[in-house]
């Protein structure tokens, strides 16, 4: 059963991925939300400091205690980021399944568009396109079937009541926009050598996120690691300074044997026996990061965003889908 932390930013966020950043330039923007490996080893940074391991000791092999619990330091963590959800004002909300769509004339834009609009979904339906003569290289495709037009929703969270549920129309307070959650802010910085010196004309400019009045994250991983029930985490490669506590959440329940669809709350690596059971997700995310035990760059990795939608349970963490 997963462990749920509520995450509440100092200030703001910055999540690069894999986008370089060039002096002078202003091109990197922030991800949100996080990639699942800045939360692995937020986590794992957080549980040496509590318990008073040096995290250089941890990487260089010196102190091996924490290796049974959060795992050896050039390999994967031995827990998984099970979700990443937004909370606002006692809400919670994860990203809008990938394989719904609205039905509608024109694109929405404003919250006002989505609401008493009718959410239609993308199902595989082999008979379907045998009958429509539909030719693909790949088997059977997902298809989605709409009165008007079938307008992709995007970056909106929706809360996990109505996902739980079997309602087809949006209510005002069933979903979020983006904007309603974060905004971003421009920040400038400048470059340190390895002396942690700063470098004479090298300065760097990004946009952050700031999450709104009201609004926190709330970070699910696969099993206790024995974390302290609140306390401070550091966030990414900028070390965002963040406070924790541990809540009480229960995910969606329902039996797997009654459910074709799996909905994602956190991103899944894109292997290629993953891609084979997917039947809707957003564009893929690259990410790389920086590996402490080999002081160099991990290699990048492609994963399937949260929000998408699978045949089955690849990960044994995502949850059964209601049907609409």
């Amino acid at each position: 059963m997963s462990v749920f932390y509520e995450i509440i930013p100092l200030d703001t966020l910055f999540f690069r991925g894999s986008t370089p950043m060039e002096a002078g330039q202003n091109i990197a923007v922030s991800m949100f939300p996080p990639p699942v490996s800045v939360l692995e080893g937020s986590f794992r940074t957080a549980f040496l400091l509590q318990k008073g391991i040096f995290p250089e000791d941890y990487a260089f092999g010196k102190d091996t205690s924490a290796n049974e619990i959060i795992g050896n330091p050039s390999e994967k963590a031995p827990f998984e980021v099970s979700s990443i959800l937004i909370k606002k004002d006692g809400q919670f909300y994860a990203k809008v399944p990938a394989s719904w769509y609205l039905d509608s004339e024109k694109k929405p834009k404003e919250k006002t568009d989505y609401i008493g609009k009718p959410i239609i979904e993308a199902k595989r339906n082999q008979k379907f396109l045998d009958d429509m003569f539909v030719m693909s290289s790949s088997e059977n495709l997902p298809f989605v079937h709409a009165k008007e037009n079938a307008q992709p929703l995007g970056n909106i969270w929706v809360s996990i009541d109505f996902i739980n549920s079997t309602k087809s129309v949006l209510e005002e307070n069933d979903f979020l926009l983006q904007n309603e959650i974060f905004a971003f802010e421009q920040r400038t910085g400048i470059a340190l050598d390895s002396g942690k010196h700063t470098v004479e004309g090298q300065l760097y400019s990004a946009s952050h996120v700031r999450l709104l009045d009201g609004v926190s994250m709330v970070a699910g991983i696969s099993k206790e690691i024995g974390l302290e029930d609140s306390g401070k985490i550091q966030l990414g490669g900028e070390r965002r300074l963040c406070s924790y506590r541990k809540i009480d959440f229960c995910m969606p329940e329902k039996s797997e044997n009654t459910a074709n669809q799996f909905l994602s709350f956190a991103p899944i690596e894109a292997t290629e026996e993953i891609l084979e059971s997917l039947i809707a997700s957003s564009k893929l995310v690259i990410t790389s990061g920086w590996d402490l035990a080999r002081s160099f760059h991990k290699p990048t990795t492609s994963w399937i965003p949260a929000g998408a939608v699978f045949t089955k349970n690849v990960n044994g963490i995502c949850i059964p889908l209601n049907q609409r």
